[in-house]
């Protein structure tokens, strides 16, 4: 705090003084006035101290209350992402700002240190910018707006809702992320409801005269900053809601000029943007319209509003008929707008979902596909979908004799088919008891070296477990083996995945593909013939299994189990099996994937007649 500094300071000029005050009345004369005001200071410091303690606990109230709420149901809370998000806010971004100045001081040393022990399970900053990226994934993927996902309205659940600080730190999280398409989105709704709670629709620090007010509204001038820088970046040609606050049109005229001659045009047009505003509200006018326009066409031009830069010099024009440059500056322009509409006009073909911020990918025919599948869109017709049944199963094998395996087929060429029933709940919860101190952050294969590595294309966190870890997982393996009639000695441990805050996994193959010479390498048991997806929780919204290539998609339901093929019988691969795992909306996602190698299936499955099987 301000106030021990100062009392250290005074306390120690006693001190320096103290050989002299016993020489003069007068002096120790100011020892009593000192005194006085060392008890005052005092006397403030016990308050604040008070204060702090008071707000120590309130706290401590507000964090027992969350906590003992959260933890009735741990599964839904956490499956909000919404909750998710705010929940890793809460001790990074609000503990800097709430709760360390107040618990920050002399006496705080010993307790701060057993904090930070149980810091270490807590959340970082690290967390804080992957759950923004998710909710921004889940806008993205299930198009959302961000009123919407402000508002808590998330597949009819009800969430908390996002408060003007929250929209701006999503806001800017992006921003630090250089994501501007989504600060756009996040800093317009902050700004929206910045001015709803004001009850203020008109420009920053402007009042309804014209005039300057005395008070500046900061928070709505970051959100403009941040707003204007991330326009212009992302491409958008917002600049007309950008309003500065300056005195008078002149004074933004010359800013403007001066951005202009560095070449700043992003600047210069936001301050010839705020003149020619300016000017229309004053009566005594303090700069030329013609100049303002002028310049501002110009910028406009630069940085690709060239619509705008054309009606700014049409209007110059209308102003001066004979102005030469804007003579000039029309034809140019028209004759850029020309080639521009016929871009625009190739991008109106594109999907929904299309975004110019998005990198190539993730504008493809297949990223589209794969996030309209998400969303529950139906883009094809199922081949043959009057052939698809249900049957009960049995392989001849002795496990299923009893209780026959429930198939039902979903799809026929590639085979893809769903399994009901194949866990029970209570091995399902041994397998996540078992799986859950071991999650870590799932990887991929590099297509190159054949190495495992982390990836942000895939979200979630895995953990492996063989037949020797628990009777319960040699049960499944059986059971896994009896239903398809597959060898699994030479399969991979079981791999169990958690999806938690928008957690994904973007569209990919399961099998190695023939220039991936090294995938799998080290295992020794050839190429993935076939995978078996065992879904162990319900998930209440998203968190699909969609195959971009069929047109199908397949909804978690706890206990059922997917199983296709990867590979023809002559080890060529599927390619129409390229899937994705859809991000997870509302709820948690688990699945135990087993992948089944090639090695050991030469009688199980084995070649066709015809070289092309």
């Amino acid at each position: 705090m301000a106030v021990v500094p100062i009392l250290l300071l005074l306390v120690q000029g006693l001190d320096l003084l103290s050989a002299e005050l016993f020489t003069s009345n007068a002096h120790l004369q100011t020892a009593l006035y000192a005194e006085r005001d060392i008890a005052g200071l005092l006397l403030n410091y016990v308050e604040q101290e008070e204060a702090r303690l008071a707000r120590i606990r309130r706290l401590a109230d507000d964090y027992e209350r969350h906590s003992s709420s959260a933890l009735e149901n741990i599964d839904a809370f956490l499956g909000n992402p919404i909750n998710a998000f705010l929940l890793i806010k809460r001790f990074t971004l609000d503990w800097d700002r709430d709760v360390i100045p107040v618990i920050s001081n002399g006496t705080w040393e010993a307790m701060s240190q057993q904090i930070d022990q149980v810091r270490v399970d807590l959340p970082t900053y690290e967390d804080l910018k992957g759950a923004a990226a998710a909710l921004m994934r889940l806008q993205d993927t299930y198009q959302l707006d961000a009123s919407t996902v402000a508002q808590g309205k998330l597949a009819g659940l009800k969430s908390p809702v996002l408060s003007v600080e929250d929209c701006f730190e999503l806001g800017r999280l992006a921003y630090n992320a250089g994501d501007f398409y989504h600060t756009v989105l996040w800093m317009e709704q902050a700004l929206s409801e910045h001015r709803k709670n004001h009850n203020d629709r008109r420009a920053p620090g402007i009042e309804g005269n014209g005039h300057i007010s005395s008070e500046v509204d900061s928070v709505q001038a970051d959100i403009l900053d941040y707003l204007a820088f991330s326009q212009y970046k992302s491409q958008q040609s917002c600049f007309s809601k950008i309003v500065l606050i300056i005195a008078e049109s002149e004074d933004c005229f010359l800013l403007g000029r001066l951005s202009y001659v560095e070449s700043d045009y992003y600047h210069s047009s936001l301050w010839m943007q705020a003149a020619l505003e300016r000017d229309s509200q004053e009566l005594q006018k303090t700069a030329s319209k013609s100049e303002i326009l002028d310049y501002l066409s110009y910028t406009k031009a630069m940085l690709g509003d060239v619509a705008h830069a054309l009606e700014l010099t049409i209007e110059l024009l209308k102003l001066e008929p004979n102005h030469e440059r804007a003579v000039n500056n029309k034809k140019y322009f028209e004759a850029m707008l020309q080639d521009k509409t016929k871009k625009q006009e190739l991008q109106a073909d594109k999907k929904p979902g299309y975004q110019l911020s998005r990198d190539e990918y993730r504008n493809s025919e297949e990223f589209l596909t794969y996030e309209a599948l998400c969303r529950g869109e139906d883009i094809m017709p199922i081949a043959n979908q009057e052939k698809l049944v249900c049957r009960y199963v049995t392989n001849n094998h002795p496990l299923l004799l009893l209780q026959p395996a429930k198939e039902e087929i979903v799809h026929w060429d590639p085979y893809l088919v769903i399994y009901h029933d194949v866990m029970s709940d209570e091995e399902i919860k041994q397998i996540k008891h078992m799986a859950t101190p071991r999650l870590n952050r799932a990887t991929v294969q590099n297509s190159k070296t054949g190495e495992l590595e982390t990836a942000n294309y895939r979200i979630s966190k895995s953990a492996w477990l063989n037949g020797k870890d628990h009777p319960v997982v040699e049960r499944l393996n059986d059971r896994m083996s009896a239903i398809t009639g597959l060898e699994m000695s030479t399969a991979e441990e079981l791999q169990i995945a958690n999806y938690g805050l928008g957690g994904h996994y973007e569209p990919h193959y399961d099998f190695a593909r023939r220039e991936e010479k090294d995938a799998f390498k080290s295992l020794g048991t050839g190429n993935r013939i076939a995978t078996f997806l065992n879904y162990m929780s319900d998930v209440q919204a998203g968190g699909a299994t969609v195959f971009p290539y069929l047109g199908l998609k397949l909804y978690p339901k706890k206990g059922d189990a997917a199983f296709w093929y990867n590979l023809y019988k002559n080890g060529s691969g599927i390619y129409s099996t390229r899937h994705a795992a859809c991000p997870v909306l509302v709820g948690t996602k688990w699945v135990a994937n087993k992948w089944i190698h090639e090695r050991g299936q030469e009688f199980k499955r084995p070649c066709g007649l015809h070289a092309e099987e």
